[in-house]
């Protein structure tokens, strides 16, 4: 499961959560029996390590004799946070956080329509990518910065190499024709792409321009086991927790994953497009 405790949202709500029941004087395991949970889930909803109920909410207010409005408000924050470009950053530590998510996810799904995902990338493909307008630069990262972010990148990819994770990418067959990068970092992009095919960990699908998408791509996503959704947007990134929300991410990745295609005609796929940048 990913650890996401970290969240800013999260945070405010555990740390809220722990304050109204210290004011009550009691142990965790004293207010556990008090307000009838488990002791071990009173300590996970403490610590951020999973969101509480709207229920459990409503008991831990009861039993510290408060009005339950303020946790309920931090708990619908928390369960779909966003946060801008600008106030987390984009940079090498933001890769790292990414790196922590990734490690801890068994099974981590990812989307893309249109670019290649970061999984995957070389480090040319990567470094053009982020220099492009509207990238880490509009967003106050310098040139050194997007070398840091690309060696962050690079070294993400070693969860390939991870026994026990399962990466599945879904990505459409016009991210190898969209022109985002110089011709020559496409062609190294998509040798990549096939050298890395067989890698037992990697489930690589592509949706081909002739065949139906099940689902109206709006945006990129990635599922995080089934604990956590992360949706990218120009300014900023929203995280989804609530458990409604990232079934209903899961059940669309299924979707296209089950349209894509796989093994030798995702390779044949790639060396048409290949062939065509020679």
């Amino acid at each position: 499961m990913p650890d996401i405790s970290h969240l800013p949202q999260r945070g405010k709500l555990h740390r809220g959560l722990r304050s109204v029941r210290e004011t009550t004087g009691m142990s965790g395991t004293r207010f556990a029996d008090h307000i009838g949970i488990q002791q071990a889930r009173l300590s996970r909803i403490e610590t951020g390590a999973v969101l509480p109920r709207e229920d459990e909410i409503r008991a831990w207010a009861a039993g510290a004799d408060v009005s339950p409005d303020d946790l309920l408000d931090r708990l619908a924050a928390a369960t779909a946070e966003y946060a801008s470009w600008k106030q987390q950053g984009t940079g090498a530590g933001k890769q790292a956080e990414i790196a922590v998510l990734e490690q801890s996810s068994p099974v981590i799904s990812k989307f893309q329509p249109l670019l290649i995902p970061s999984q995957v990338r070389t480090a040319e493909y990567a470094a053009a990518l982020l220099r492009l307008p509207l990238g880490p630069l509009t967003w106050g990262e310098d040139d050194p910065g997007i070398d840091r972010m690309v060696e962050a990148q690079m070294d993400r990819q070693r969860i390939l190499y991870h026994p026990g994770t399962h990466v599945r990418i879904v990505i459409l067959e016009a991210a190898l024709y969209v022109q985002l990068v110089p011709r020559d970092v496409m062609a190294g992009q998509l040798d990549r792409l096939l050298a890395i095919g067989a890698l037992p960990s990697l489930d690589f699908r592509i949706i081909a321009t002739a065949d139906p998408v099940p689902v109206f791509p709006l945006s990129g996503f990635v599922v995080y086991d089934d604990n956590l959704v992360s949706v990218e947007t120009i300014t900023g990134e929203q995280r989804l927790s609530d458990p409604a929300e990232v079934k209903a991410y899961l059940a669309a990745f299924d979707l296209l994953y089950a349209a894509g295609k796989s093994g030798r005609d995702v390779s044949t796929l790639i060396a048409r497009r290949l062939a065509q940048l020679s």
